[in-house]
């Protein structure tokens, strides 16, 4: 019989992992490489987009995360909506977000629906706002 990993088990399991200290960025990779990596793909995989007011990255702060009771697939701990606004002379072109941990563990890829959907990244000129509602949660 497999293993199963009941909703309360995900759970703690969620909190030991939010309470690391995480960084939060956006990527260029195409929707097609990240579909061919799939859940092989790794921190080395991934281009960082660059050129964003106030640096490139964000730190989540672990006490910030909403971690609900009996987590599961639709049930995810979220993090509170966090900007990304391009600088003087625009930032890379979007694709989504990425969190990672301090040793460059990726934990979560996500490809932006429009991107998924369309295969064009999305273009940031100056000033250009990409919000992120991050979330981590089991499959």
């Amino acid at each position: 019989m497999a293993a199963i990993i009941p909703n309360v088990g995900e759970e703690a399991c969620l909190k030991f992992i939010l309470g690391r200290t995480l960084y939060l960025g956006l990527f260029t990779n195409t929707p097609a490489n990240i579909a061919s990596l799939g859940e092989a793909i790794v921190w080395s995989d991934i281009t960082a987009a660059t050129g964003f007011v106030g640096g490139d990255e964000k730190t989540l702060a672990s006490g910030s995360w909403t971690i609900p009771t009996g987590v599961s697939a639709g049930n995810p701990a979220t993090y509170p909506q966090q900007t990304f606004t391009a600088d003087v002379g625009g930032a890379s072109s979007v694709a989504g977000y990425y969190i990672r941990t301090v040793d460059n563990e990726l934990l979560v890829v996500e490809l932006h629906p429009e991107v998924e959907s369309s295969g064009t990244l999305k273009v940031m000129p100056e000033g250009a706002i990409y919000r992120v509602n991050a979330q981590l949660g089991a499959a």
